[in-house]
């Protein structure tokens, strides 16, 4: 091989490197967002789980605060302990959406991330195929296959 044809390989070699490397971003790119969101809508599930047991519990521990007051001979529809049982449905109301909350802030993170991912690994790819480019025309210019 004489001088123009170890330039020409040069740049084809360096210009599929290029490639191969760019491909290989976005492939991780896009193995990394898929991560993303299976965690994305783990942490809903998770969160709705947590929710669904607070509010049982709380439902049991309400139940359990109305069987002590009837015991006592308190109405449970009157006065002051209807009022202890509006704020305590409140709080318990709150609890659950709160833990709701947590987890789709979390999940919205997370597709956030994914989101971010793609586009780094979409830029990968372009960026493999500028370098491409760029490396053939640095070779032209530079008169390699004279």
């Amino acid at each position: 091989m004489s001088g123009p044809e170890f330039a020409i390989a040069s740049l084809v070699v360096s210009g599929f490197s290029a490639l191969q490397q760019g491909f290989a971003a976005k492939q991780a790119a896009d193995f990394n967002a898929a991560i993303a969101l299976q965690q994305a809508q783990r942490e809903r599930e998770i969160a709705d789980r947590n929710a669904d047991i607070f509010r049982r519990r709380q439902n049991a521990l309400g139940a359990s605060e109305r069987a002590r007051r009837a015991g006592a001979g308190v109405l449970p529809n009157e006065g002051t302990s209807l009022l202890v049982a509006d704020a305590f449905l409140d709080e318990t109301l709150i609890g659950e959406a709160t833990i709701r909350a947590g987890g789709e802030t979390r999940a919205t993170r997370l597709e956030s991330q994914a989101a971010l991912a793609r586009f780094r690994g979409s830029n990968a790819r372009t960026a493999a195929f500028l370098d491409v480019g760029s490396t053939l025309l640095t070779g032209f210019s530079e008169g390699k296959f004279s």
